[in-house]
This record gives C-alpha cells, sequence and structure tokens, in this order.
C-alpha cells in the first residue's frame, strides 16, 4: 500500500470509553445528529451502550448507542468496529477501506441518489487494521434477503415470513406474491447498483490517489503479487476438492461439466491476460460483495439501503449483479425475472438525461456478456474458496446456483473468463 491521502480517514480514532465522554460526543457526534434540522441550541447529554442482536460480520463487532439531547430526545446509532486482537486480519483483509469509503464517498452517492445509511462519525487504517463507524439504526428496516426465502444458506433455520411479515403486512403490498417480492427487491438493488455504476464510470479518478480501493493497484498495473496470491489461494482450495469428488465421506454431487469448466478457468489464470482484458472492459467503481444479505429495506418507504462496503472496489458493474443473483436467487425465480431486472438496470445506467453512460458506448448485447461473464468469474473464484470453508450441504448449494447460471447462459471450458478475484 502505498503512501496517499486516503489509506487512513481523517476523523480521529474513537476512544475507549466514548459513549460516557459527553463532551467528545458533542464535539464530533452532535454535527451530523444535527443534520441540519435540529435546534442549534440542543446538545448530547448522555450515552449508553445497547446490546445489538447480530454480530457485525467477518472479524467484526457491533453495538447500539442511545444518545439522549438536551431535548429529551433520543437517537439510536451503530456503532461497528474489530476488536484489538483482530486488527492484524483487518488489516490483511482490507477491512478498515469501510471506513474510508463512508468518509471520501458517501456524500457524492446521497447527491446521486444512492440510498446507504446516514454516517455519524467514521475512522479506519489500513495499515494497523483499525475500523469504526457510527451509522443511523436501521431497525425499522427488514434484510433484503429474507424475501427470497429458506433457498438461500443464510436463511435455513428462519422464519422467513414473520421476519419480512412487517412489510407484507402493510397495505398494498401485502397483495404481492412471493415471486412479486423477490423481484421487487432485486430491482430495487439493481437500480442502486447502476446509479453508483453511472456516477462512476471510467473514473480515472478513482485510479490516481485512492490505492484504498479494491483493485485500484492491479488496473493501474500494480502489486501482481497481491493478485496472484489471490487467485491462488483458491486454485489450491480446487485441487483439495477435486481430490475429495467421488470420495467416501464427501457429500458433494459435482457436474462433469463444471469440473471442467472450473479447471480450464483456473488454467486461464494469468497476470499478463488480465492486464490486457481489464482494460478492454467497461468499469466501474463497485460493491464487490452485491447480495441480499448485504442490503436492508425499509417496509413504508420502500428505499433499500446498501450495507457492508469492505471490499468496495474498481471492476465490473455487470459482475456486481450476476453475483446478487447466483447468491441468493433460486434458478426458477431468476429465470423468470432476469430479463426485467437486467432491463432496469440498463436504462438506468445509460439514462440519457444523466449524460454518463449511452447505449451506443455499452450495447445492451456487451453488458449482458459482462453479467453472464462477471457472474461465472466471480464465481469460480468464490465458489472454490468457500469448499474450503463451508460445511458440504452448503457447497452443494453453491455448486447447483453456479451450475444452474453458467449452463443458462451457454458458458463453456472454451468461453469460460479466468477466476475474477
Amino acid at each position: 500500500m502505498s503512501s496517499t491521502p486516503h489509506t487512513t480517514t481523517a476523523s480521529l480514532r474513537i476512544p475507549d470509553n466514548f459513549p460516557g465522554d459527553v463532551a467528545w460526543l458533542n464535539e464530533h457526534f452532535l454535527p451530523k445528529l444535527r443534520r441540519g434540522s435540529r435546534d442549534a441550541a440542543v446538545t448530547i447529554v448522555s450515552g449508553k451502550v445497547l446490546e445489538y442482536p447480530n454480530a457485525g460480520g467477518l472479524a467484526a463487532e457491533m453495538c447500539k448507542i442511545d444518545i439522549e439531547l438536551s431535548n429529551e430526545e433520543h437517537v439510536l446509532v451503530v456503532f461497528k468496529t474489530i476488536a484489538p486482537a483482530r486488527q492484524a486480519q483487518s488489516a490483511a483483509l482490507g477491512q478498515p477501506r469501510e471506513s474510508i469509503f463512508y468518509e471520501v464517498f458517501r456524500d457524492a452517492m446521497v447527491e446521486h441518489g444512492v440510498s446507504i445509511p446516514s454516517m455519524v462519525y467514521a475512522h479506519g487504517n489500513m495499515a494497523n487494521g483499525e475500523k469504526q463507524i457510527v451509522l443511523e439504526d436501521l431497525s425499522e428496516c427488514i434484510q433484503c434477503g429474507l424475501f427470497f426465502g429458506n433457498h438461500s444458506p443464510l436463511n435455513w433455520g428462519k422464519d422467513c415470513e414473520a421476519l419480512t411479515a412487517p412489510a407484507k403486512l402493510l397495505p398494498p403490498q401485502k397483495l404481492r406474491t412471493s415471486l412479486e417480492w423477490m423481484e421487487l427487491i432485486t430491482s430495487k438493488a439493481f437500480l442502486e447498483a447502476a446509479r453508483i455504476h453511472r456516477t462512476f464510470w471510467k473514473d480515472n479518478a478513482l485510479l490516481s490517489d485512492k490505492d484504498w480501493l479494491r483493485g485500484v493497484a492491479w488496473m493501474r498495473g500494480e502489486d501482481e503479487a497481491s493478485w496472484t496470491a489471490s487467485q491462488e489461494t483458491s486454485r489450491r482450495a480446487w485441487m483439495a476438492v477435486k481430490a475429495k469428488i467421488g470420495t467416501e465421506g464427501y457429500d458433494v454431487v459435482w457436474k462433469d461439466s463444471l469440473v471442467k469448466i472450473i479447471d480450464a478457468s483456473m488454467a486461464k489464470i494469468n497476470w499478463q491476460q488480465n492486464q490486457q482484458q481489464i482494460h478492454q472492459k467497461k468499469w466501474c467503481l463497485v460493491h464487490a460483495d452485491f447480495h441480499p444479505a448485504n442490503m436492508m429495506f425499509h417496509p413504508v418507504t420502500e428505499k433499500i439501503f446498501l450495507l457492508d462496503w469492505e471490499v468496495v472496489g474498481v471492476g465490473s458493474g455487470a459482475q456486481d449483479l450476476g453475483q446478487f443473483m447466483i447468491s441468493h436467487v433460486h434458478p426458477q425465480i431468476r429465470r423468470q425475472m432476469e430479463d426485467r431486472v437486467l432491463h432496469t438496470y440498463y436504462e438506468e445506467l445509460t439514462d440519457p438525461s444523466m449524460d454518463k453512460v449511452s447505449k451506443e458506448e455499452y450495447s445492451w448485447k456487451e453488458f449482458r456478456e459482462d453479467y453472464a461473464q462477471g457472474g461465472a468469474g466471480r464465481w469460480m473464484w468464490m465458489l472454490c474458496l468457500l469448499t474450503s470453508m463451508c460445511p458440504d450441504r452448503m457447497v452443494q448449494y453453491f455448486h447447483d446456483q453456479v451450475a444452474a447460471f453458467i449452463e443458462d447462459h451457454g458458458i463453456n471450458a472454451e468461453n469460460i473468463c479466468m477466476p475474477r478475484v
């Protein structure tokens, strides 16, 4: 990581005892909490830590802070951080980039119609792994992945109907079928993606001083070692699981066609070829972990908020959509709504009134090819990696999802791309 203005946030580290430090809260939190609507005379009088019902993702810890104002109003915020014992891992994975993202990009995102949580404070340091973010509380929202039912492993054992009832029981939403709910969530998520991708379409400013964004160094032809290491990690996992296929005690049933496609994809790993291809394809700012469980749906406003920006970077925008579909959407459901939701994205991306991306520059055919190859290529890397991390039942799920996607889009051993890290 080179030394640039944005490898660390401008904000100071949040002190350990900050909920009880009223002076610190008033100095650093109050300006954001006012948001231009509260009386300038209102101050913070106390802060109290509340238990948070869910974990905060990989190596992250979360809690809620109840902030009481002098007008007796209470504001809930969520504090997301990395424990000191896990900061070395955080630095290796680049997790503080989420803090830097909020500080650098949030205002531009909101200006261009992208829905992400309001940020109260953020501190991150890519060198030592420190990550601290204070965001608005989204307790009234529903995690979007729940609308896709128990098909996804992330929903196994959950009562998805009960958890999504706050939205489904509101008129006129209660008239929607399960398929209509899935298509609504997908369409809204893809609209958000289109606004992000359009706003930062082939934006060379991303490559100039934002080394903390994932993939920036690779786009500049730098840091071949980290790219190769990422590919090698997935390749080694694939070789290990391939040796287990068909052996006693290994329960995943692999399609011969998919095995051949993965072998072919792995055989194509080549840094120089990658350098040629990434500059031939359209690129933009991408979320890069774009799946429904990283999104929240507000049942009244029907807005979707995008969360978990730990791997935000530059790459193929269409690839975000392919990752979404393979992650959660049953193949039969995907086939029913795929053309409609992709058209929703494409029309928003190429909206002529925005004067950013034209249909002449980026044709529907090219977009569909990027979607198919991006989704398949991303999952060539992730599927193999997950074989070393997940139980057999979960690996079988992702195997089946990937197999259905690549078959539906005519991907084979000859035309598959190398894995997309």
